[in-house]
Formats: structure tokens, sequence, C-alpha cells
């Protein structure tokens, strides 16, 4: 395995490493980039770890700066933070054609890189993976009545939980801001505006109808969203698309990966991902 910094992209402003396989297999690669602001080599160089080890397993990696984060120079254009992620994706997908020969494409992403690999999946069809930790979260009946059990669990006990909710709703009625309340619960985890249950369902049907393997990673840092187990399933099965997607929820991870073991942990099943994605698609 050899590593080398490139500079790529329409103006030249894109910086990436790339880890070449020494003994390629198959011809899929791997694209790893930001989560959220923080640059190309990931939470706790989580991106660096997982590079190097897919490219010792023969698959070749990259890990790159979209526009305006990390190394990489802000855009010049007038496109969408969304629309310009998707085309430094493509940039980085043309780089990695012409360096290693690979022509097809899987993509990690967390935090808001997860929201960007799924838009480059919709919008490229060289991508035929995508895996997405703490993507879009959609909380069921169930979720809030976790969150309210713990709560009651933390405040002693359900009348005093019951008391402290009731505060903070005529709180939000006094102070007007319902309607604030209402944007955010619109809102994924991380600013941008979350598609509705059915669109969302939509878009996934739409990628896995065209052989796209999808595999979604949920931690347990986001109880008020997002935790049980069998939530993307409870919320999503009259869809039809559950049992087509591989639904991960880690209550033992948190978003950031904040300790050795949960780094070794990420490395080693996001790894083996790739690598199964690469057997299945030969």
């Amino acid at each position: 395995m050899n590593e080398t910094t490139l500079v790529f992209g329409a103006n030249g402003g894109l910086v990436g490493t790339l880890a070449a396989a020494t003994a390629p297999q198959g011809d899929i690669g791997a694209l790893l980039f930001n989560a959220g602001v923080v640059p190309r080599i990931g939470p706790n160089r989580l991106n660096v770890r997982i590079s190097r080890m897919l490219a010792a397993r023969g698959i070749p990696a990259m890990r790159f700066d979209i526009s305006g984060r990390g190394d990489s120079a802000p855009a010049r254009g007038m496109e969408s933070y969304e629309q310009q992620a998707i085309a430094d994706i493509r940039d980085a997908m043309d780089l990695m054609t012409a360096r290693t020969g690979v022509r097809r494409f899987a993509i990690m992403g967390i935090c808001s890189g997860a929201e960007n690999a799924f838009h480059a999946a919709l919008a490229d069809e060289r991508v035929v993976g995508v895996t997405l930790m703490d993507s879009y979260h959609y909380p069921t009946l169930r979720t809030h009545i976790n969150r309210f059990r713990q709560r009651a669990d933390m405040q002693g006990g359900v009348v005093r939980a019951g008391l402290a909710w009731l505060k903070r709703r005529l709180n939000r009625s006094n102070n007007g801001s319902d309607n604030d309340h209402a944007r955010e619960a619109a809102a994924s985890s991380f600013g941008s505006i979350r598609p509705g249950p059915e669109v969302f369902a939509s878009l996934l049907r739409k990628l896995l109808d065209r052989g796209v393997s999808i595999d979604l990673l949920f931690s347990g840092s986001f109880l008020e969203t997002y935790n049980y187990r069998n939530q993307f399933r409870d919320g999503f099965g009259r869809f039809g698309i559950v049992d087509r997607i591989n639904i991960d929820y880690r209550p033992d991870l948190d978003h950031t990966l904040s300790t050795a073991a949960m780094q070794f942990e990420m490395v080693n099943r996001t790894t083996a991902w790739f690598a199964s994605l690469g057997s299945r698609n030969r």
C-alpha cells in the first residue's frame, strides 16, 4: 500500500489522499470524506485507518476534503452546498478512475457526510454501495415512549418526568416557539431539512432497484430521535424495503467514536462491509 496526496477538481481546489492497493481485488473503489466540519482524516483518524486497511485488502481508497472543508478551497461557483458536495464526490470518482482504473464506487458517510453520500448515490450511477452512520432519524411512538421512560428513570419517577415535560410544553407555548420546535423536528440532526418518510422510502427504493447496497448504522448518541433496535423497521416496514437494507443500531457507539474500543469496532465493521460489497458485485 502506498499513499499519495493529490490536488484535483475542476478548479484544482480539492485535496485528497489516495491509498492505492498493491494487489487490487475487484473493480470497486472506496470514498471517504468529511464528517461535518471534521477534515478528511475523519473522527479520531477513522478515515485514515479504514482507507489504509482497505488498501491492504486490495481495495483502493480515497479520503478527501469537499469544498470549504479541511485543506480544500471554498467553491468558486454558485452551487448549493448539497450540489457542490455531489460535484466534489464526482470529481473524486473521476480521479480514482484515472489513477486506479476502478469505475464503481462505495461511499462511507458520517453525520452530514452521510447525507452527502446519500445524495451522491442518487445522482451518480457509478455508486454501488453506501454505508451511512447517523443519517436521517425518524422517531416512532415507541421512540418517544422510550425517551419518556429514560427521563423518568433519571428524574426520579413518572410524575416528575411528566411535570417536567408539561413545563417544557408550557414554556414553548408561552414563548411562541412552537413553530420553531416544529421546524427543529423536521430537520435532521445536522441542520439540513429531513425528507418525509414517504419521500425517503421512495429514494431508498430507487437506489435498491438500481442494485445499490445500503448499510444504515445508528449510534446511541441521539436518544431523542433514535433509541431502539427495531425503530427503522417499525417506521418503514410499510414501504416494503426494510429487508433489502442492512440496518444496525449500536447504542454502545457514540457519534464521534470517542474511545479506542469504538474506533477499533468501527474500523473492522466498515472494512468488512466494503470487502463484502466487492465480493457481492463481482
